[in-house]
Order: C-alpha cells, then sequence, then structure tokens
C-alpha cells in the first residue's frame, strides 16, 4: 500500500525550478522540486505492452538501506497485486510489499522511453508536500536517501559551534584517537557531529541529552570494534535509534561483522576502514550520508536532497589504488582538483584554515646520510631525534591561497619579523604565481622565506608550533629507521614516485604514488617537488633563521632522474629563490 500522502488523483503540472537548475521542476502546491535528466530512460518504460500513451506512475523508495524504483500503470492509487520492485544498486527483484515509498511521479508514457524530452515535461508529482528535493532520475537513483524537512540550513560555511548536530557517534571511548579523527573530517566536510564529550553540557540530564540527540539527528553511525559492541551504552543507543527509525551506518574500524554482538546490525550496510585506505573510506561514509542544506535561509525553498558524487568516490579510489596506472592516478587527481578533492589533508577546513594530516614519527634512533650514491650526504651517523609529527603531504595550492588572501595572511609583515630583510622585500612584492594551478598540486614557486611565513602565520591559526623540518626530520620521515634509500624501500621504482623517468613531465596531484609512502605514511616525500628544510646547507645549524645563506631542499622533483629522488639526496638554494621545481611540509612537536 501506498502511504496516506501519496494516495489520491490530485494532479499539479510541474513547472521549471525558479533557481533556472537545469532538468529541475518545481510542484507549484507543495514545493517539492523534481530533477529529472532530459535523457532518463527508465528501463522497461519504452513501449511498455498496454502503457503507452497513458499515465504512468514511477515509484521510487527503498529496500534494506537501497533505492528500489518501479513503474505501473498510473490509474489506481495503489500497484496491482504481485507488482515486483527492482533494486537499482544490485538489480534484485523484490515484492513491493517489502519495499518503502517514498517518491510518486505521475508522468505520461509517450512511447519513447523519455519522461522529459525536449526541455518540456508532461507529468505531475504527487508527494508529501513535505518540501524535500528529490533527485529520481540520472545516475544512480541508487544513491537517493530520504531526508527530513527539517534539515538546518547550513554549509561548510557554517562555524562549527552554530551548526545544528547532523551526525550521531556512538562509539566506545577505547576508540577516542580514531573518533576524533572520524569528527574532525566529518566537521571539515560541513557535518556538525553529536558526540558525548562535547554535546552533553555541565548539569545536563545525560541520558535525556543522549536520547534527545539521537533524535535530533540525521544519521547515527556506529564505530564498530570489539570494545563497542560490548558497551552497554552503545547497544542502548543503537535500539534506540532503531526505534527512531534513524539512518543507521556501521563504521567497520575492526573485523566484527561475524562476531554475534554485531548481529543487531547486520541489516544495516556498513562502511568499511580496516584494512583499506582512510581517504577512501571517508569518502564513501560521508556519501552515505545526507548533507548539511543549502545556505539559502528563504522559508519558501526546500532543503536540496543530495545525491552522492559517485564520480568522486569512484576518483578516490583511483588514486588511492596501488593497482592502477599512473596515467590513470594522474587523471584523477586533475580531475578531483575540478570537481573538489575531498581527501584528508588535501584542502581547507570548515573554518577554512589548511586541513593539515599528521603523520607521527617516533622517538628512536635513525641512520643519517651515508648514502654512496648521494654524496653530498655525508658518513652515515647514529642520530637519536625527539618524537615530531610532519605533514602526510606536501602543502598544496589551496591551502597556502588560503595565507595569500587571509586579511591577516600573506600582506601580514608581522609573519616575516626575524628574517633576513630580502624576505620582507620579497613579502611586499607579493606572492609567486602557482605553474601548475590545480588546488590539490602542491604549492610551488615558492621561496623559504614565503614558507616561513606560512609556518608561523598556522602556528598562530593553530594555537601549534608549526615549522618547516629539520633535515634530519625530513630524512627521518622519509626514510625510517633501517637506512633505506627510497621512502618505499631500497630499490628505484618510477611507478612510485613523480619523477622524471615517470614521464609526467610536471607535477601532480598530493597523494598521487600511494605505493611511494614513507614507513611513517608521508606520501610525496620522493619526487614532484623539492621541499625546503629548515637547515642551512654549509654548516647545517637550524638555529639561525635570520641568515640569507642556502637552505637545504630535499626529495628530489618531477623533471629530474632517480638518483635526486632518494632520500638522503640533498640540494641546496638561495632563500629568496623561488621555482616551479620547489615547494614544501611542515612539522609541529608530538602529542
Amino acid at each position: 500500500m501506498l502511504p496516506d500522502y501519496m494516495r489520491g488523483d490530485e494532479e499539479a503540472t510541474l513547472v521549471p525550478d525558479p533557481s533556472q537548475r537545469p532538468g529541475c521542476w518545481l510542484h507549484p502546491k507543495s514545493g517539492d522540486v523534481v530533477s529529472m535528466p532530459v535523457d532518463w530512460r527508465p528501463k522497461g518504460m519504452a513501449n511498455a505492452s498496454g502503457l503507452v500513451g497513458k499515465k504512468v506512475d514511477i515509484i521510487v523508495g527503498r529496500f534494506a538501506g537501497k533505492v528500489g524504483i518501479v513503474r505501473h500503470n498510473g490509474l489506481a492509487d495503489d500497484p496491482p497485486t504481485g507488482l515486483r520492485v527492482r533494486v537499482t544498486e544490485t538489480g534484485d527483484e523484490i515484492p513491493f510489499e517489502s519495499f518503502e515509498p517514498y517518491l510518486r511521479l505521475r508522468v505520461d508514457n509517450k512511447g519513447d522511453g523519455a519522461v522529459v524530452a525536449g526541455g518540456d515535461v508532461s507529468g505531475s508529482i504527487i508527494i508529501s508536500g513535505s518540501g524535500n528535493t528529490v533527485n529520481v532520475g540520472g545516475r544512480p537513483p541508487a544513491t537517493v536517501r530520504h531526508e527530513p524537512a527539517s534539515t538546518p540550513v547550513q554549509t561548510v560555511d557554517t562555524p562549527i559551534d552554530e551548526r545544528t548536530p547532523t551526525v550521531f557517534v556512538s562509539y566506545s571511548h577505547d576508540d577516542d584517537d580514531f573518533v576524533e579523527r572520524l569528527i574532525s573530517d566529518l566537521n571539515r566536510m560541513g557535518h556538525a557531529v553529536w558526540v558525548d564529550t562535547s554535546s552533553i553540557k555541565g548539569g545536563d540530564d545525560w541520558l535525556r541529552a543522549i536520547a534527545e540527540g539521537i533524535v535530533n539527528s540525521y544519521a547515527f553511525i556506529i564505530v564498530a570494534t570489539k570494545s563497542s559492541l560490548a558497551s552497554k551504552w552503545v547497544r542502548d543507543e543503537v535500539t534506540w535509534a532503531k526505534q527512531q527509525e534513524k539512518l543507521i551506518v556501521p563504521v567497520l574500524v575492526e573485523d566484527v561483522v561475524r562476531d554475534t554482538a554485531f548481529f543487531p546490525l547486520v541489516n544495516f550496510h556498513g562502511v568499511k576502514f580496516h584494512g583499506v585506505d582512510y581517504g577512501t573510506a571517508i569518502v564513501r561514509l560521508v556519501a552515505s550520508l545526507p548533507t548539511p542544506g543549502k545556505n539559502d535561509t528563504s522559508a519558501t525553498r526546500p532543503a536540496e536532497m543530495w545525491l552522492p558524487s559517485i564520480e568522486t568516490v569512484r576518483l578516490v579510489a583511483t588514486i588511492n589504488g596501488r593497482l592502477a596506472s599512473i596515467k590513470d592516478r594522474v587523471a584523477a587527481g586533475r580531475r578531483l582538483a575540478e570537481i573538489g578533492d575531498p581527501r584528508p589533508g588535501v584542502g581547507l577546513r570548515a573554518d577554512g584554515l589548511p586541513d593539515i594530516v599528521w603523520c607521527d614519527v617516533s622517538a628512536s634512533e635513525f641512520t643519517f646520510a651515508g648514502d654512496p650514491q648521494a654524496p653530498d650526504s655525508g658518513p652515515p651517523r647514529q642520530i637519536d631525534l625527539p618524537a615530531f609529527r610532519i605533514c602526510k603531504y606536501p602543502v598544496t595550492y589551496c591551502q597556502f591561497q588560503a595565507f595569500v588572501d587571509a586579511e591577516d595572511g600573506y600582506a601580514n609583515a608581522q609573519w616575516w619579523d626575524g628574517l633576513h630583510s630580502d624576505g620582507l622585500v620579497q613579502q611586499r612584492k607579493g606572492p609567486g604565481e602557482q605553474r601548475f594551478r590545480f588546488t590539490n598540486y602542491p604549492r610551488e614557486n615558492v621561496s623559504w622565506y614565503d614558507a616561513m611565513a606560512f609556518c608561523r602565520w598556522l602556528s598562530a591559526m593553530f594555537g601549534d608550533q608549526v615549522c618547516l623540518p629539520t633535515e634530519q626530520q625530513w630524512e627521518k620521515a622519509a626514510r625510517g629507521t633501517d637506512g633505506r634509500a627510497f621512502p618505499y624501500g631500497n630499490e628505484f621504482d618510477p611507478t612510485k614516485c613523480n619523477s622524471g623517468n615517470s614521464g609526467i613531465g610536471q607535477t601532480s596531484a598530493v597523494g598521487a604514488f600511494p605505493g611511494g609512502a614513507s614507513p611513517y605514511g608521508a606520501m610525496d616525500m620522493s619526487g614532484d617537488v623539492w621541499e625546503w628544510t629548515l637547515t642551512e646547507f654549509y654548516n647545517g645549524s637550524d638555529a639561525n633563521i635570520s641568515s640569507c645563506d642556502r637552505r637545504v631542499l630535499r626529495g628530489g622533483t618531477w623533471g629530474n632522474n632517480a638518483a635526486f629522488a632518494r632520500a638522503a639526496y640533498r640540494n641546496d638554494l638561495k632563500p629568496s629563490h623561488r621555482e616551479v621545481s620547489v615547494g614544501f611540509r611542515v612539522t609541529c612537536p608530538a602529542v
């Protein structure tokens, strides 16, 4: 049976959406918007026996978290007995009685397979009038999700402390480190998060606050680990979320799906985080969640449903896939720059500051220098460094641009205080021009002074001590403790770094060579761009930041051969020089 709000013969012709979005049409009574690509052809619609020239109902709904779509003769309120629904994601057919419909679209079947033709719409929509925007057609309806009409008006630009919670996270405190990272990434992608440590204020009734937090959230994430599944609190929260009919998404941090404790969640499709790249997993998770509403406070404008970009998920999987070809990974990186790269550590946070993902480098001895094929490296030495963190990727174009564009950023001469006067002279002339202007590519054409000023600005913004790595820190982060020749091993491999041997001929998106990760997870430490370090080249000093002596560069570049990509190879440049092959990454103290 159809829900009451879908019943009745009342029809209202769709009219073009006032926002002028292509293929979008407005139901004048309910205010609902339907987006239908002009080339949409519902399977089995064209010349369906007995239905040509008649009104046909297209019904969209859910089954076990997946979306199905079905068409039938639209003369009756309820579909005929025995009607079966095709689940679009799997191709399976299920009885209509097992189906949860939420959209009924009544159209004229012209017999040519088209619902919308030549920009004309011939049809009407019968829906709840809830104010939802629904994307029915195109590629694929399987990702459409129903979202409450009371979606808050918020975007990634909305300050985090002003957002209405959209996602409830249930977890065990044994998993605090993972949860902290997860919350940070969800915030960065525009979602506010309800979590017990920050959403319950002093004096609140704990149980009531948790219950209301679940009720007021549009999605319920359970961080599924052995610890969380054993927690009575988590089990109670899952039960309450199920009773409230929330969208439940298990985040599989550990392989627990075969545990008996996982049984209450067996009907919910989870997102696997264990044994896969985190960047790929977080994109898949966000693609399964409703999006925050558009930044439009008009009471008459419905909050828009989000059709997750299948293309984005595919591209992230490609760029993170070690088996993909260099050509495919580079192409995926460039396309992500065009449509938006959601990988953590590549872009900006919700507050507009650079989103930095840190790699922990533990305290230990390591072999510094001593590579006979890197002649300037000098004799090998055992050096004991304290723990520190280094950013996963070189600073990207969009991250440095946040510094350039900030009111208190590049234009503020205080960030050059204490550096050689050459730096201030350079600052007054403005930053260098990026050669390869893609948001997720490494920022190049930066001087050592530019990089130092960026670090000082970011330190002030983060409230932490951000700095260029010393030469020793850089080498340890690249080589680990076993004295390897390259970040990924002892044998050069052009498929694991963007060097002259790789045949690209320019920089590429950060992280496009996942097989080249260092022992600590840092990417692109071999090839792509030379990276500035804090260290003076000739005397090895890290302390004198006011000199104009040449500084050490590490890592090699897209135009150099294998010899320059060795982790111990030393290069140098005057601190005022800007080159299209020179960028940088940053460090900060260990937590």
